[in-house]
């Protein structure tokens, strides 16, 4: 099977990660799953083309956050949040901050992986550099 992408999965509900991390799989992208913001700044390699499924609400620190620090590190990986619970101003505040998309939990996974091919294509194509 071809490989159609790099995901980073950040959540820090287990059985999320290992239930959206297998369905990712097997539709051919390569998964790297962290259970928290903390645990994916210390540990994940900057790779191209890739995307962030993002929860948005974690104890150790949010999603925007995290957002924020990518930002300040330069790294410019496309977010998609994803979340159960969150405020009109959290969604606004990450799409401002140049979020691709939002999804609320439980979503479809097929939006999920249209709002991926896009993503990672589009950045690909335009900014090569994780």
């Amino acid at each position: 099977m071809t490989k159609v992408g790099h995901i980073y999965l950040i959540d820090d509900d287990e059985s999320m990660r290992t239930s959206l991390g297998r369905m990712l799989k097997d539709v051919g992208y390569i998964v790297e799953e962290f259970s928290s913001a903390l645990t994916f700044l210390e540990h994940s390699v900057p790779v191209a083309p890739a995307v962030i499924l993002l929860d948005m609400q974690m104890p150790d620190m949010a999603g925007l956050d995290l957002q924020e620090q990518l930002l300040k590190y330069g790294r410019k990986t496309p977010i998609v949040f994803v979340s159960g619970q969150s405020h009109p101003h959290q969604i606004v505040q990450g799409l401002k901050k140049g979020a691709l998309d939002f999804l609320f939990k439980p979503f479809n996974l097929e939006e999920l992986l249209i709002d991926n091919f896009w993503s990672i294509h589009f950045f690909f194509k335009y900014d090569p550099k994780p």
